[in-house]
């Protein structure tokens, strides 16, 4: 059984390629936080407002985009979110000021959740078979794009080119992606036929709808907060050079790939509820002890403690956020 559908396999390329340079765009803020803060003069409450701004933006968005893909279809939606990410990603960073930065940095958050959403519905209408499998392999790539790109980062700053033309790269090569995305024949909604299974209950009438939903919530702006802030504490803590701690926010994607990949691939028990609890509580654990290593000695096995934690609270991903679970008893999920 092939994963893609041979009439889509270029398309899905494509979405593939956007997506990585999504998870990249999702990670560059972190990577070079630590040079913002000394070239900026910024306070942790700054950065903070500003990190905070695209997080706000990016969850309100999600919401927005999700009416905007019923009524006018994924490729409208994916296109002007894609113009809000090359506004913000060509002018961030340009200034000091933070209220200018902050603008900027919600304009890429807006952007950010219309892509994800345009782009998970692209791949649903893709799986004709509804297996699951397209999504997870998608956003495997968003765990690749959100390694190479910290990393490229780390090597660009450490040869001596300014951090923030990044972001101005980052920028082309979205608008390069948005006329691709353009002249691209997206797969048309599927109709009800013989195979659609009605739903015998809205998702949202049952209750562990809203449970995985906080879970969620919570689960993801600790992901991202460990991403954005990682590469700072190792500055601060350790006393990493700052053009070399970016590596740190590849490291805790690695991980997040390897949960990513892992769990679907060798998971083979009847209770995910199981494998989530395990692997919730390895990353809470990794992330605690992460934190208690800032109240002792800087030490060269401290560091290297550090590291093996970073990785570890990535590794404790619990499946990730294109992995298919069981669905909640009572529920049929019909076909998109």
């Amino acid at each position: 059984m092939t994963l893609i559908e041979p009439r889509f396999r270029g398309l899905f390329l494509s979405v593939f390629a956007l997506f990585t340079l999504f998870g990249t765009s999702m990670t560059i803020i972190g990577a070079t936080l630590p040079k913002i803060l000394a070239n900026f003069h910024w306070d942790y409450l700054t950065a903070g407002i500003v990190l905070g701004a695209g997080a706000v933006a990016y969850f309100v968005s999600t919401f927005i985009a999700g009416y905007l893909v019923k009524h006018g279809g994924p490729k409208p939606t994916i296109l002007l979110a894609l113009a809000l990410i090359v506004a913000g990603l060509a002018f961030f960073a340009t200034t000091p000021n933070p209220a200018a930065n902050t603008l900027l940095n919600a304009l890429i958050g807006l952007g950010q959740g219309g892509v994800e959403v345009g782009l998970n519905s692209t791949i649903l209408r893709m799986d004709e078979r509804n297996t699951g499998r397209p999504m997870n392999l998608l956003h495997g790539g968003f765990a690749v794009g959100a390694i190479v790109g910290p990393f490229a980062v780390s090597l660009l700053m450490l040869s001596g080119l300014d951090w923030a033309v990044v972001y101005r790269g980052m920028a082309v090569t979205f608008v390069l992606l948005a006329v691709l995305m353009a002249f691209a024949a997206l797969p048309a909604a599927r109709r009800e036929g013989a195979g659609h299974v009605e739903m015998r209950e809205r998702l949202t009438a049952h209750p562990a709808y809203w449970l995985s939903f906080f879970a969620l919530f919570l689960y993801l702006g600790v992901e991202l907060g460990v991403s954005n802030w990682v590469a700072e504490y190792f500055v601060v803590v350790f006393a990493c050079p700052p053009d070399a701690s970016a590596v740190f926010v590849s490291l805790f994607w690695l991980g997040v790939l390897v949960g990513r990949f892992g769990v679907p691939l060798l998971y083979t028990g009847s209770r995910p509820e199981t494998a989530l609890v395990g692997l919730s509580a390895l990353a809470m654990v990794s992330i605690a002890l992460l934190m208690l290593l800032g109240y002792m000695p800087a030490h060269a096995f401290t560091a290297d403690v550090g590291r093996t934690l970073v990785f570890l609270s990535g590794r404790g991903n619990p499946g990730g956020r294109g992995q298919r679970w069981r669905t909640p008893p009572g529920c049929r999920s019909g076909r998109a």
